[in-house]
Order: structure tokens, then C-alpha cells, then sequence
């Protein structure tokens, strides 16, 4: 009777956790898994959704969800191009939306522009589509780095005359000039960090992603800059928590 009533129970906890999970996800390059073993877009390396790595999906997955998973992020996006991501998922209505955005806007690719406006507009469109929708909002990867890491390799050295991100990896700054530009991640993630608490409960912002020391094999051989998959594996643990 006991062992009846336990493998009832069980069965019980196994239905709840079946109900689908809508994963949006919404970013940039990072989040495509842009350039992680090849050139352009790997989305199966993507620490968000992908299924050759131990990416946030598949840690879902592992926990019992079932996830029904539409990775909008676009190569190359500003936190600007957060409205066209939006409108292009329109139909799908997120339970859990991954947000990885602005490194594009502290590259010195794009014009200034209000990060951290720009992703609280998106956060109160997606809680006008879902008020119970959980976000997750990761910061800025710490860019210099990337830099910092990979500086004595000849063959990135030569691949950084592509002007990447320049306001990093360009051969004409100084170390100061690169000091200076890292603090103004720091600082857009302490806005993203001060943003998380407007919203307790719905937001939760991944300190670890802009805190983590980045490591030479966290780099991608391909440009020297987007991630490897060791890289996206380790955005994934990092930025993971269960719903």
C-alpha cells in the first residue's frame, strides 16, 4: 500500500512538471553561439538553447520541463534592435525569457544609447504580454578580458585588425583607454543590477556573467571574441537557476 501511495505521489510530481515551459530568448551574436567552432551562427553551442552543450535549455530539460524554446536573439544587435526581436517572436508567449543584450552598445559599434532604457521598455512589454512572466537579464561579459586573455596570440592579434570591437581590441588603445571603457560596462551593469530590483520577483539579474573572469579557452579560436563552447557552457551554469 505504502509503496503504491509513493509511486503515485511520484507520478503525481512527474504530470505537474510535464506542462510546457515557452522559452524566449532575446540578445545578441553571443546568444546565436555566433562563431563558437565555425564561422556564423552555431545556435547549437548557444548557452541559451543549444543541444551540443549543457546550455539553459537542456538544463530545463534535465529538470523535468518540457520546453518549447524560440531563440530571437539577432548577431550583431544593440539593445536598440530589442523591439524588432520582440515583434519578430509575436505569437509566442514566454513563460521564461532569457536577456542578453549590450555589449554591441559598449563595442564602440553602435551610438550611444540608453541601455538600460532600452531594457526596461522591453521588460514591461513582456510583462504587459505575461504579468507572470520570469525573466532572466544577464550582464555584460567583462570585455577586457577577452583582451586580457588572448593578447600574446599573434593569430589574434592579426584577427583583431577586424574591427570586432574596437573600443577593446583595437591596436591603438592604451591600457587606460581600455580601463576606462570597461568601466563603462561595469557601469551599465550596475544599472541592469539597480534595473533587476525594480522588478523583485519577475527579474532576476545574473551578476556572475559580468563579474567571471573570462579564460583563454572561454574564447573562440575562429575570432578571439565570441565564445567557445567551453565559454557558453560556462555562461549557462552561471546564469541557471530553476524556475
Amino acid at each position: 500500500m505504502l509503496k503504491a501511495a509513493l509511486c503515485a505521489l511520484l507520478l503525481a510530481s512527474s504530470a505537474a512538471r510535464a506542462e510546457p515551459l515557452n522559452l524566449l530568448v532575446l540578445g545578441d551574436s553571443i546568444s546565436q553561439g555566433f562563431n563558437a567552432v565555425g564561422f556564423g551562427n552555431e545556435p547549437a553551442y548557444s548557452w541559451a538553447t543549444g543541444d551540443k552543450i549543457n546550455s539553459y535549455k537542456a538544463r530545463l530539460e534535465a529538470t523535468g520541463y518540457q520546453v518549447q524554446a524560440k531563440n530571437q536573439s539577432i548577431p550583431g544587435a544593440s539593445s536598440t534592435w530589442l523591439g524588432l526581436e520582440l515583434y519578430l517572436a509575436a505569437g509566442f508567449a514566454p513563460d521564461l525569457v532569457l536577456l542578453e543584450i549590450g555589449a554591441n552598445d559598449l563595442c564602440g559599434l553602435t551610438a550611444h544609447v540608453d541601455v538600460i532604457g532600452n531594457v526596461a521598455w522591453t521588460i514591461d512589454r513582456l510583462l504587459e504580454q505575461n504579468p507572470k512572466v520570469q525573466i532572466v537579464l544577464a550582464g555584460v561579459p567583462r570585455i577586457s578580458a577577452v583582451y586580457e586573455s588572448k593578447k600574446s596570440s599573434q593569430a589574434c592579434l592579426d584577427r583583431w585588425k577586424i574591427p570586432l570591437c574596437p573600443a577593446f581590441l583595437s591596436p591603438d588603445l592604451t591600457d587606460k583607454e581600455r580601463a576606462i571603457n570597461q568601466f563603462k560596462i561595469d557601469s551599465v551593469n550596475a544599472g541592469l543590477r539597480q534595473l533587476a530590483s525594480v522588478y523583485p520577483g519577475t527579474v532576476r539579474y545574473v551578476t556572475e556573467i559580468g563579474e567571471t573572469p573570462i579564460m583563454a579557452e572561454d574564447i573562440s579560436d575562429v575570432d578571439c571574441f565570441h565564445p567557445s563552447p567551453t565559454g557558453q557552457g560556462r555562461l549557462a551554469e552561471a546564469a541557471f537557476q530553476e524556475p
